[in-house]
């Protein structure tokens, strides 16, 4: 009786624990992911478009890499997918996905379209690293580059633009005068 009582709490314990967990990835991620979008902004706004470009590429690159193989340690040393991407993946062979998890659904429907429509649109939505742990069919260094590369490339001259054809509007006007007054 004792025993049925602590397993449960035990488990109980380690599912939050878990939730906690996956919590502090998520704002760690979207802490990220702003700080690279600013970044981005700032670094296509001082240099020259082919010399952000490849600063950014580097910079992209670096981070993949470093996410890529904290993702296989964790999963290979923990057994910890810290993103859910295996779940992504099962989730195109789930066939009772109810009809108000939209959501879900969608995502389905999305891993069922194929290899290009996700490479493409995760790579400039959720970037390289990501999109490399979710497609790559082993976990070698020559296959997360076939995917990193190509798609850090991608991801660099979409965002590089934007933040550009953005910089040409604001930079001038708003963030050259607050930075010369802030430093200066």
């Amino acid at each position: 009786m004792i025993n049925q009582i602590f397993t449960k709490h035990t488990h109980l314990f380690f599912e939050w624990c878990g939730k906690v967990k996956d919590g502090f990835v998520t704002v760690f991620l979207i802490v990220v992911y702003h700080w690279y979008d600013g970044l981005c902004y700032l670094i296509s706004n001082m240099f020259s478009y082919v010399k952000a470009f490849l600063i950014m590429f580097l910079i992209l690159f670096t981070l993949s890499l470093i996410f890529v193989y904290l993702h296989g340690f964790l999963e290979k040393k923990y057994s910890w997918d810290m993103l859910g991407l295996q779940q992504l993946n099962e989730l195109k062979y789930d066939n009772k996905i109810p009809n108000h998890r939209i959501f879900k659904r969608l995502l389905k429907q999305m891993m069922l379209k194929g290899y290009w429509w996700i490479y493409f649109i995760g790579a400039l939505i959720v970037g390289p690293p990501i999109v490399t742990i979710l497609l790559r069919r082993e976990k070698s260094l020559s296959q997360n580059l076939l995917y990193i590369i190509p798609g850090t490339l991608l991801s660099v001259v979409f965002w590089v633009s934007i933040w550009t054809g953005v910089g040409i509007v604001t930079w001038n006007q708003f963030v050259k005068p607050f930075l010369l007054n802030r430093l200066g």
